[in-house]
């Protein structure tokens, strides 16, 4: 079985697969687990309920990721014309986004500058490249934040 929460970027809900699914969970305390499902319509799920469980070996360490590529010049300059899908109410990633992905990207507060762009793939918003941007994806991240905070305050 597969603990989810050592693999960057999966969640339950994000796997495909049957067969992955039912061998995934998520550990919420040493003793406890939340088992993944498949549910009537044959989407995977986080199942609410604890399960017990016993003693067991830690999971293997996640490897460790190359470094991302550089960014393409004006990759990181053209994240202020795009929508931090982050920053939105609910925040979303690129996946369950239904706007204007190619206009799109995902900033990662979790690794400082890390960006995801989206871009839309057989007809469906997908992450697509991701790049170090450093303080430029923080400045336009902090800049969106003000943003959404003035406009919450002052529209109506």
């Amino acid at each position: 079985m597969v603990n989810v929460r050592h693999v960057p970027d999966v969640y339950c809900y994000t796997i495909k697969s049957e067969s992955e699914c039912t061998s995934s969970y998520v550990r919420r305390q040493p003793e406890y687990v939340l088992l993944c499902k498949i549910d009537d319509k044959g989407k995977c799920y986080k199942e609410s309920a604890q399960t017990p469980c016993p003693a067991a070996a830690p999971s293997p360490p996640v490897p460790t990721l190359p470094p991302p590529p550089p960014a393409s010049p004006g990759a990181c300059d053209e994240l202020a014309g795009k929508t931090n899908l982050r920053r939105l109410d609910p925040p979303r990633f690129c996946y369950a986004y239904d706007g204007d992905c190619e206009n799109s990207y995902v900033y990662n507060g979790n690794v400082k500058g890390m960006v995801t762009m989206c871009v839309l793939k057989d007809g469906e918003c997908r992450g697509g490249a991701k790049y170090a941007c450093g303080d430029k994806a923080a400045q336009v991240a902090a800049a969106s934040n003000k943003w959404t905070k003035w406009k919450s305050k002052y529209s109506g």
